[in-house]
């Protein structure tokens, strides 16, 4: 009986992204439920219980036709600072469905990502979604995304990203700037003290004559 609830509750959270009737889009797997929990597998049990793994197999495989598509390596590069994340999704059912993209970068603050609300895929069809995020730093941040029904109910696979940003965020510019301002600070500080020692020399070369003293004067040149 396990088997028969948890395929229903896949059965019930399809039902919730179908746009439309959904009782006539899951029809089939309504019908298969109805077989599975029939009475006249109480003359065979075993027969029963492969009869609710083989639907609970069907229904996981059906919720698995809407799915993320993770890129080819696995990595994905941002050029700006407001650069958006485009994922590509897939739908194999026959009808359109609304999911939502649940899109979050693993401990770090360097990246954050919106939320871009409810899409509708069209049946059949393979296409992708921008989601707008902000970098304040450079360099990598895992990603983890997933698609789910409305109510939050997971559909495919959750796919994992390294997503690489060579812009310089906000953080990256703080960092920056501060440092060029220090060393500009250092070369003021040294040529402050350069102006004080050249200004404390020049009063000690005259302070070895006595006060009242002649002063050498030049020798005279004939005009002729």
């Amino acid at each position: 009986l396990a088997e028969v609830r948890a395929a229903a509750d896949v059965r019930e959270a399809l039902a919730g992204a179908v746009v439309g009737d959904a009782d006539t889009a899951l029809s089939a797997s309504d019908a298969a439920i109805s077989r599975a929990t029939s009475t006249a597998w109480r003359r065979d049990p075993e027969g029963f219980r492969r009869s609710a793994v083989d639907l609970r197999s069907a229904l996981d495989r059906l919720r698995g036709r809407v799915t993320l598509l993770a890129p080819a390596d696995g990595t994905y590069s941002l050029g700006s600072t407001e650069a958006p994340l485009v994922l590509t999704v897939r739908n194999d059912l026959t009808v359109p469905v609304q999911v939502r993209l649940e899109v979050g970068a693993r401990g770090t603050r360097g990246l954050s990502i919106d939320d871009i609300g409810l899409q509708t895929l069209t049946p059949g069809e393979i296409q992708t979604l921008q989601v707008p995020t902000e970098v304040r730093q450079s360099g990598g941040f895992a990603v983890n995304a997933q698609l789910t029904t409305p109510d939050g109910a997971p559909l495919g696979d959750r796919i994992q990203l390294q997503v690489r940003s060579t812009a310089y965020g906000a953080i990256s510019l703080v960092i920056t700037f501060g440092a060029a301002g220090l060393l500009g600070l250092l070369f003021l500080r040294r040529l402050v003290l350069f102006v004080l020692r050249r200004r404390a020399v020049a009063p000690a070369d005259g302070a070895g004559a006595p006060e009242g003293a002649a002063v050498a004067l030049p020798p005279n040149r004939s005009p002729v």
